[in-house]
């Protein structure tokens, strides 16, 4: 008797608690974006508000929020809030950093090896990690990578002389997969030899497989829906794969030293292990001891985050360029000038810094097809919002919407419009710093791949507009898909 009546207490308090949870944003005083709540879905109702996603939710709050600079709501019933204002972005991610340094994506480390990569990880250990890896960014090693980027765009070159309509897409992400394995692990990737039989083609598909994306968003809104299936953030296969790769590269580099960041880890390694053994063991002190699972996370941080993403950034810019043939000229013409005035007339750093418009054509093209559609942290301590009285608590989910604010008209009017004179230095001291935030703000900004990116990125439109010129193929839009990052529709990813 006594065990039933404990249920149906359980059961009473469990339903009240899922019932009156819509009103935690009312009771603390804070706007709730999309309307009151619907229990045990949240703000996710009517469904329609998903159909483009998460990506696709934050939008509508954010064009719905009625000049709020920030709005509470209901992942289901998990309460979030979505900061919109600029100064508050800053805030929160800038001066408050220790409060919001770890993102809101959850993992289990003694599950899945490659949730201690420098992505992922929060706190003390994530620090750990950044503060060993920084060093190897630097100015001289960017200009380096240049060579690869230079060698590998020949490689492309090939391609486009073959003629015909290719996937500008999958070339791209080839493209970019050769010159971040070879700057940065010193390995020849086979991509363009042969793409079916490619090692690197299959690494590919393994670590972004149909269930990447679900199984990060569960990771991100609901962990312990992802703890409960016990989901690790790549498949058994492709931590499997990566993994034999690292330990086979590690090894070759105990052997043999290179001049790249996997020496550079595995220096690191060798620096703090103290037998051979303790590199093959994991550790979970917060000051993160390099070993090698730990550099195998690294590695997959580094390779999808600097392969699939930096492909579509420079797919979507050859399609803006094929689109706006003025723009394409106007950066032909300056790529011209600056060689045709340069005493090496090849494309070198310092060449790239002079080019000044083509870097705005770049920017506009983070602007318009940001990497990352909205950032995301999560509260490690309770957090009082400047300028109110209001205190979020600890472990509070908080968004900020990239792609809404990249297209927030008040900053950039007309935001579908491609404009690259939105990035003079005039128009760039009439809106905020925060109203650009492609590859993040604050200490967690991704300065390390997207270093290597950049470069690729400048090559690429470098060399395309002093060599080719771009057309548009007929069946080609621009549209795209809103997921965690911006991604071209399958039927826009071909151009002659």
């Amino acid at each position: 008797m006594l065990a039933v009546l404990v249920w149906w207490l359980a059961v009473v308090i469990g339903g009240m608690w899922l019932m009156t949870r819509p009103l935690y944003w009312w009771w603390r005083g804070v706007s709730q974006g999309g309307g009151v709540p619907v229990p045990l879905l949240g703000t996710c109702w009517p469904p329609s508000r998903l159909s483009r996603g998460f990506s696709g939710l934050l939008n509508y709050l954010y064009s719905t929020r009625g000049g709020h600079s920030f709005l509470g709501f209901h992942f289901f019933v998990r309460p979030c809030l979505l900061i919109a204002d600029p100064q508050l972005i800053n805030d929160a991610f800038v001066k408050n950093f220790d409060t919001f340094k770890s993102r809101s994506t959850y993992v289990n480390q003694k599950r899945d090896i490659i949730a201690r990569n420098v992505i992922h990880l929060g706190g003390d250990q994530w620090r750990s990690v950044r503060t060993k890896m920084t060093p190897y960014f630097t100015p001289a090693r960017i200009k380096k990578s240049l060579d690869m980027a230079a060698t590998s765009l020949k490689l492309v070159e090939e391609q486009l002389d073959r003629g015909g309509t290719v996937d500008v897409h999958a070339l791209m992400t080839r493209y970019t997969t050769h010159v971040l394995t070879g700057a940065f692990f010193g390995v020849k990737s086979d991509v363009f030899d042969n793409k079916e039989d490619s090692f690197f083609y299959h690494l590919q598909r393994a670590l972004f497989d149909p269930g990447f994306g679900l199984r990060i968003f569960l990771s991100i809104v609901s962990p312990w829906i992802y703890d409960l299936t016990r989901s690790t953030l790549n498949t058994p296969e492709a931590t499997r794969e990566l993994k034999d790769l690292t330990f086979r590269l590690i090894e070759g580099r105990l052997k043999n030293k290179g001049h790249d960041l996997m020496q550079a880890m595995v220096d690191q390694m060798e620096k703090d292990s103290k037998t051979i053994e303790d590199k093959y063991l994991p550790d979970d002190r917060s000051n993160l001891r390099f070993d090698m699972l730990t550099i195998t996370a690294q590695m997959m941080a580094l390779y999808t985050g600097g392969t699939e993403s930096s492909g579509t950034t420079l797919g979507f810019a050859l399609y803006e360029m094929a689109v706006h043939t003025s723009i394409q000229d106007r950066a032909r013409a300056e790529v011209r000038d600056v060689l045709a005035r340069s005493h090496s007339a090849q494309l070198d750093y310092d060449a790239l810094q002079k080019m000044r418009y083509v870097n705005m054509v770049i920017s506009e093209t983070l602007r318009k097809y940001p990497i990352f559609n909205f950032l995301h942290r999560k509260a490690t301590s309770a957090y009082n919002i400047p300028g109110t009285d209001i205190v979020l608590e600890t472990g509070t989910r908080v968004f900020v919407p990239v792609y809404s604010i990249h297209h927030d008209p008040n900053y950039y009017p007309d935001p579908e419009r491609f404009d690259p004179d939105r990035f003079t230095e005039e128009e760039i001291a009439k809106r905020p710093a925060e109203a650009y935030i492609p590859f993040g703000i604050g200490p967690r900004y991704c300065i390390g791949v997207f270093s290597i990116c950049s470069v690729e990125e400048w090559t690429t439109s470098l060399r395309s507009f002093h060599f080719f010129s771009i057309k548009m193929h007929f069946c080609s839009t621009g549209s795209r898909q809103l997921a965690f990052t911006t991604l071209p529709d399958d039927k826009d990813r071909n151009a002659n």
